[in-house]
């Protein structure tokens, strides 16, 4: 997609540009910028925007997962997702397939008869985020920019808007205008709220945006106006709750909805991906001796597996898995970048050497490195995930 970019001659000042390619499009300008931050869209927008750009569907790529079709329990969460006032919890660490699984989520909604709204909180400005009333505005404006092609009527103004944010609490405002948008749109609206973490920094937005999310799917099962919305929300942090300060009736993740929690692949499904791939030589043997260095972490297995394809199972060996040019090493560039942006290196570094030993970490550093996917949780704290975090992180050197 960085050809793609380069088509589109996107540089600072550009957003015209977007707006132009959603309007002849005729989808959402989010769903654009989707596309270009490399995440997953649906299929045949996926397909409208290269063909656009003119490039080559198959050599773009998007499923990180490697899973092309719905699996029977993905079956079962898309029918339940369906249901008058669903909502469904993603949780995992990041890069394990939460983004992809949303997608297919609101495919499915859509090819039902939904008008899906995806909303990625990375593509608000941050200028927004300590300001719950700016946030909320700006949810409001990701919603209207999905529905702007099929239904301008509905759009108010920011005058409009500031006035019912004087007449009502911000959370009522935005109430008052989900339900001014649904009783006049004949379809159901499914609204997808992905990277919701992100907001942990932010604590009074996070708590008002909780309390908006509880609050409509509570009154959806009393008011059938509501009852129409579906929501499906993202996130890489595991016990989100206890990081915001609301009462257990005022969050969407207490006692209410569904979570499916994506775990590490199997052997079994690992093997499947590589049968999939058409990879030769696959075996019970070379799948074990893959996950015994990595586990079933997705981004790395999906590495590991478009390795295998260029140049077959040897490459199953640790000793130069860290080296540039590697096919781990910009994966662990970017992460050791992060823990370094977040002040968490010598911490890792700290668990990556100390394996056994009860770790002297805050529980919220925990939840930061099992965010990133590279501890799991044990009674004495947390330990790498896979040798591969461990040897890295164990051996790292300045240079990194």
């Amino acid at each position: 997609r960085e050809r793609a970019r380069a088509a589109l001659d996107l540089r600072p000042g550009t957003q015209k540009k977007i707006a132009v390619l959603a309007g002849e499009l005729y989808i959402g300008e989010t769903t654009v910028r989707t596309f270009f931050k490399c995440e997953p869209v649906s299929h045949d927008i996926f397909d409208k925007l290269c063909t656009a750009l003119n490039l080559d569907i198959n050599e773009v790529g998007q499923d990180p997962r490697g899973l092309q079709t719905l699996d029977a329990s993905e079956q079962i969460w898309c029918q339940k997702m369906l249901e008058p006032n669903a909502l469904i919890k993603i949780e995992a660490p990041s890069q394990f397939g939460k983004t992809t699984l949303m997608c297919r989520f609101l495919n499915h909604a859509e090819a039902a008869g939904h008008l899906i709204i995806p909303i990625d909180l990375t593509a608000i400005d941050e200028s927004n985020l300590s300001d719950p009333q700016l946030f909320l505005h700006q949810f409001l404006k990701q919603i209207e920019s999905e529905i702007d092609i099929d239904y301008p009527e509905l759009l108010p103004s920011d005058r409009e808007y500031a006035e019912n944010a004087r007449k009502f609490s911000p959370i009522k405002a935005c109430i008052k205008y989900l339900k001014y948008l649904q009783k006049n749109i004949s379809k159901p609206l499914t609204i997808g709220i992905n990277k919701f973490d992100l907001l942990l920094p932010y604590g009074e937005t996070a708590r008002y945006f909780c309390v908006l999310l509880r609050l409509i799917h509570e009154t959806s099962k009393t008011d059938k106006t509501l009852a129409n919305f579906r929501l499906i929300i993202a996130y890489a942090t595991p016990l989100i709750g206890s990081f915001i300060s609301s009462s257990i009736d005022e969050s969407p993740f207490s006692n209410v909805g569904d979570t499916i929690e994506l775990r590490e692949l199997t052997e079994i499904q690992i093997e499947k991906l590589a049968i999939q791939r058409g990879l030769q030589g696959v075996d019970k043997a070379k799948v074990t001796k893959l996950m015994e260095s990595i586990g079933g972490v997705p981004v790395l297995v999906k590495l590991t597996l478009d390795r295998i394809e260029l140049d077959g199972w040897q490459i199953l060996d640790l000793d130069s898995a860290t080296l540039p040019n590697n096919h781990y090493y910009g994966h662990l560039q970017t992460l050791t970048q992060r823990l370094r942006d977040w002040d968490l290196l010598a911490q890792m570094q700290q668990v990556a050497n100390n394996p056994q030993a009860t770790i002297d970490l805050s529980f919220e550093q925990q939840c930061r490195l099992h965010r990133l996917g590279l501890v799991v949780f044990t009674n004495n704290g947390v330990e790498p995930r896979c040798q591969l975090y461990r040897r890295h992180f164990s051996t790292i050197s300045r240079n990194w």
